[in-house]
Formats: C-alpha cells, sequence, structure tokens
C-alpha cells in the first residue's frame, strides 16, 4: 500500500490530546530516505481495541485518502503492521480553533485595518469561517457529509488557515437521506 509508512520513520515528541479511542501526538516524520524531516501529528488507537474500533479507525482513514483540499488535515500515511496503528497527519501548529479563540479572546479587536499576528478583527473571523465552509463544500461536492463540525475539529495551522479534522464521524450522502416534501424541495432528514 503507498499509504503505509515505516514504523522507524515515525518519531513521536509529545502528546497533543487523548481521547476515548486513542491519543494524538506531536511527532516527526521522514518521507524518503534522503528527505527531511517534518513536523506531524500522529493519531494512535489504543493497544487492546475492539475490532469494531479498529474497523472505525481504519475506515477514518479509507476515507481520508479520497480528500485533498487545502481546508481538510491531510492524512500523510498509516503504520499498521503493528500496534498501535498510527495514522500520520499534517501538523496543525495552533491546535484546534476553540482553544485558539479562547487563548486569543483579548486581542478582539474592530480595527480591520490592522495586520498584527495573533489579532482577532472581523476579517480574520470571516476567513476562518469561510475557510471551514470551503472544507464543507468540498466534503459535500464528494457527497460526504461530515456530522460533527465543531470548534475543536477544526485545526488552526501556522499560516492560521483553518481545516476541517477527525471524520470518524462522515458519512457518505444518498439520496434517501432526504425526504421530499414536494415535487421540487427536499429536507436533509438527518439533521431533524
Amino acid at each position: 500500500d503507498e499509504w503505509e509508512l515505516p514504523r522507524e520513520k515515525v518519531v513521536i515528541n509529545r502528546t497533543i490530546g487523548e481521547g476515548a479511542f486513542g491519543t494524538v501526538y506531536g511527532g516527526e516524520c521522514q518521507f524518503g530516505d534522503t528527505a527531511p524531516w517534518m513536523a506531524v501529528a500522529v493519531k494512535t488507537l489504543k493497544v487492546g481495541s475492539t475490532v469494531e474500533e479498529k474497523l472505525d479507525f481504519l475506515g477514518e482513514a479509507e476515507m481520508m485518502k479520497r480528500f485533498a483540499h487545502k481546508n481538510i488535515v491531510q492524512l500523510l500515511g498509516l503504520c499498521t503492521h503493528q500496534e498501535p496503528i498510527y495514522m500520520v497527519m499534517e501538523f496543525m501548529l495552533y491546535g484546534d480553533l476553540k482553544t485558539y479563540l479562547l487563548a486569543r479572546r483579548h486581542l478582539v479587536s474592530d480595527k480591520s485595518l490592522h495586520n498584527e499576528e495573533d489579532e482577532i478583527s472581523s476579517k480574520r473571523l470571516t476567513s476562518m469561517a469561510l475557510d471551514v465552509c470551503r472544507a464543507l463544500a468540498y466534503l459535500t461536492e464528494l457527497r460526504y457529509v461530515h456530522r460533527d463540525v465543531a470548534c475543536r475539529n477544526c485545526l488552526v495551522s501556522a499560516e492560521r488557515t483553518v481545516k476541517l479534522s477527525d471524520f470518524g464521524m462522515t458519512r457518505p450522502m444518498y439520496e434517501s437521506d432526504y425526504y421530499r416534501f414536494n415535487r421540487r424541495a427536499m429536507l436533509p432528514v438527518r439533521w431533524m
């Protein structure tokens, strides 16, 4: 599989976050023998996870292989030959959007002309919202629905681009997911 990475090319440095099913680490990865090491995020599944949890984890990775968009966190590779399974993704320097915004709430400004790095202006907030909208539009084009859009699942890159992550609840959209209430309009049943 072209996505499989040699485990010795992935080095874990620190814990970024923990969830019910695994841990996300910060680390480095070398993609090729002469390539420079680059910062990555490594999502793992806890050792001893159930078969269903492993299938869900690998299903999320399979889905992420299909995504290539500037506002979606990119899967870079997998280490699946031994436990814990690694999902290697691009590293997002500023973490999740909720934490990013809360840490900078004292920097909120209505001045749209300022260009301070950390300032949270109306222009910056609008740009962040558009980043998320672009990611969702892309998923819609591919006929997927994320089902867990929240600030905790939007990550902020070093360039302050917001990218959608955590595709564990993402599902394909089907025509049957809609209820036709007249000849022209349809309502999405999944949101009701």
